[in-house]
């Protein structure tokens, strides 16, 4: 399994857990070169919103997990959706707003790859809190 990207390292290393990489190598190696490619992903399951521990209204942090594509936005109205505010991504793969949004409920846009975008309405902002969307991309 890919943990994630290192983020010191250059564009295209990645991180693997330990029995992923001696699939390659023997751990003791470190780092080798490979090459991969990207594969549509067959969840169908619906997206889950998790705020990271310490999210409040006056700190965000949100992570989505189980999207079948990747992610390339995540955006929160504090109205309802009539207007939309953008949240940075964290090399962690958090998207946060170091303000919060100054509301105990809001509703999240996440935007996928192919330009598809999932909705969800009166998210909770409580710290450790989930919530899982109607829908996957």
């Amino acid at each position: 399994m890919v943990v994630d990207q290192c983020p010191e390292c250059d564009e295209g290393h990645l991180d693997l857990f330990q029995n992923a990489f001696e699939v390659f190598a023997d751990a003791s190696v470190g780092i080798i070169d490979t090459s991969y490619t990207v594969v549509d992903c067959p969840i169908s399951s619906p997206l889950v919103l998790h705020n990271k521990s310490g999210t409040s209204a006056y700190w965000f942090s949100m992570q989505v997990v189980n999207a079948n594509e990747a992610v390339t936005k995540l955006e929160v109205s504090t109205d309802g959706g009539s207007t939309w505010q953008s949240t940075e991504r964290q090399e962690y793969n958090f998207f946060e707003n170091s303000s919060g949004f100054g509301t105990d409920s809001v509703t999240v846009r996440v935007t996928g790859e192919s330009g598809s975008t999932v909705t969800v309405k009166d998210v909770s902002v409580a710290s450790d809190s989930q919530v899982t969307a109607g829908s996957n991309f």
